[in-house]
């Protein structure tokens, strides 16, 4: 079988393939068993026989630069000018899978990625589901919405499934597959309900303002949701206010909200929440302060828990392939993890150019004082204390895991195995606590997952990249920075004393961070250094995650001398 020109008139034999008028054929892929070929073109892929029978054709989101057979035969695969990389059931090319990889342009190095099927099942990095979503159109002369698939985790984020699409050849048989391995009752179809959105119509992005007191004008959509109750006002991605709105049956309509803000340069963020607690995409603008600015530094207040030895000893040892225990710990540097982050942090507080708080505020729990109770209480102090004008940083160390339910627990030192409700310190607690600190809100979350330390009725495979998300998507606001994503579990040496994680963030904040040699560390430049760090230190058995939401700014974490 030979094939001819790659331009606009490819040829089998000497034979014609039919191409739309003003389309190239870019890429071809012979099938294993020699009877089929697969070619990629400039509008669709298509699968012909060795006659030059067209089996199938399925249209394409771009030039198909690249195409491929698996060697079973079973699959074809195309990398597109879209970006994407793309497979396709080759018996009758249902698409299956699609793959997007996003690169940081500074060090060219990919940064996010996200992957679905067709039904919007999807797996990702932390922070990739911003990558993806549905664009809903308003007419020709209005711009469309779009909405992330972050707005819709709860329902569609499954990598179980997505790693079973490849398998069976079919999203129904990979969502019940997965389903029956969760020992989960098998998922209905999926209604999308969406949620509300907004525009913020005055001031313009970039605007200036000398008055603590400013008028927004906005425009809202109810979609074919709930009616809308609320309007949220973040400042640099915390809550600022929460108004509620009457209810009406329009689907569109216009209004005022009067916001009283500091007195500082901000991302300024409106989102609306519908009867279902459901919120919109925020709507952001850049706004510049013309006035005095508050000469007073933050008061920086620290929740830091550390646990590596447990009161049940089902937890602290490992058990060998037989089940029975050995004197190896699984974890032994938790506690010093959750010390020396406290007392890095001290050192940038006081007066002084190179000091950015004014003081700090704390409550260091490591080990025997690390029971439930304190626990719980600190994550309440954090959040009553800390005001708008404050920075709070919540580090937690220690043993994660799921329930059989698969909700996420972090185990204090007084957890008994299998008692999760009563005896854990539930993901909800968390999230709650850290979304609602009123001011700058960072998450440091250094938590493994050792087989059966929890008990065998948990789910050892700890999903982080989920909690991830979850905390930092724009209506929450929190800034990340996790040991692990996905499955992995975080790692510790004795050479290191620490985690390694935990390591790497000393070793940013002690200025190894300092990129830009300004003398101050920033959020990104501190993603930057334990991604590289990291990698290194676990020969790139473990990866870490910064995630930073959207309408919230970089800023300096520490100045140095």
């Amino acid at each position: 079988m030979r094939t001819g020109s790659t331009e606009y008139n490819p040829t089998l034999n000497g034979k014609p393939l039919a191409l739309e008028q003003y389309e190239r054929s870019r890429s071809l892929a012979i099938a294993p068993d020699k009877q089929h070929f697969l070619l990629g073109a400039d509008y669709r892929l298509r699968y012909f026989d060795r006659q030059g029978r067209e089996v199938w054709q399925q249209p394409v989101p771009g030039t198909a630069w690249g195409v491929n057979i698996s060697k079973d035969g079973k699959l074809a695969v195309a990398a597109f000018a879209d970006g994407t990389v793309r497979w396709y059931r080759l018996s009758d090319g249902e698409p299956l899978l699609a793959l997007f990889v996003s690169v940081n342009q500074k060090t060219k190095e990919a940064e996010h990625w996200v992957a679905w099927t067709p039904k919007g099942w999807y797996d990702s990095s932390p922070g990739g589901d911003s990558l993806i979503g549905w664009q809903v159109n308003n007419g020709k002369d209005r711009l469309a919405d779009f909405f992330p698939a972050s707005q819709f985790r709860e329902r569609f984020y499954r990598p179980d499934v997505v790693a079973k699409v490849l398998e069976t050849l079919d999203q129904d048989k990979a969502v019940a597959r997965a389903d029956a391995a969760a020992g989960r009752k098998r998922s209905g179809p999926v209604v999308l309900s969406l949620p509300p959105a907004v525009d913020l119509l005055a001031p313009a992005n970039g605007s200036s303002f000398s008055s603590p007191t400013l008028t927004l004008r906005y425009r809202v959509r109810t979609q074919d949701g709930p009616p809308i109750t609320h309007l949220l006002v973040q400042v640099d991605g915390r809550y600022r206010q929460r108004a509620t709105v009457e209810r009406r049956r329009d689907t569109e309509w216009e209004g005022s909200l009067d916001v009283t803000l500091p007195a500082k340069d901000m991302t300024l963020s409106l989102l609306a929440e519908n009867a279902l607690g459901d919120t919109s995409p925020p709507a952001d603008i850049n706004l510049h302060w013309q006035g005095n600015i508050d000469p007073f530094k933050p008061v920086l207040y620290v929740l830091a828990v550390g646990v590596d030895t447990y009161d049940a000893p089902a937890i602290n040892f490992a058990v060998d392939d037989q089940g029975k225990r050995t004197d190896r710990k699984y974890l032994n540097y938790a506690g010093a993890d959750a010390r020396d982050f406290v007392q890095e942090m001290r050192k940038h507080v006081g007066p002084g150019r190179h000091r950015l708080y004014r003081e700090v505020k704390e409550k260091v729990l490591i080990n025997e004082q690390a029971d439930r109770s304190a626990v719980l209480d600190g994550l309440d102090w954090i959040e009553r204390e800390t005001t708008n004008k404050d920075v709070a940083m919540v580090f937690f160390a220690g043993h994660g895991k799921l329930d059989r339910r698969g909700d996420y627990y972090f185990l204090p030192r007084d957890f008994e195995p299998g008692r999760y409700m009563s005896s854990g310190v539930s993901y909800d607690a968390i999230n709650s606590t850290v979304s609602r600190i009123q001011g700058k809100a960072l998450f440091f979350v250094d938590t493994c997952y050792s087989g059966r330390a929890a008990g065998r009725r948990g789910n050892d495979k700890v999903d982080i990249t989920r909690i991830i998300n979850d905390l930092s998507a724009a209506e929450n606001g929190v800034i990340v920075l996790s040991a692990t994503t996905g499955q992995q579990t975080a790692l510790e040496k004795p050479e290191w004393g620490h985690g390694a994680f935990t390591l790497a963030l000393l070793e940013a904040l002690r200025g190894n961070a300092d990129y830009i040699k300004d003398r101050a560390v920033k959020v990104s430049e501190i993603k930057l250094y334990i991604a590289e760090r990291v990698k290194t230190m676990t020969n790139s058995k473990q990866t870490p995650a910064v995630v930073i939401p959207r309408n919230v700014p970089d800023f300096p974490v520490v100045a140095l001398p």
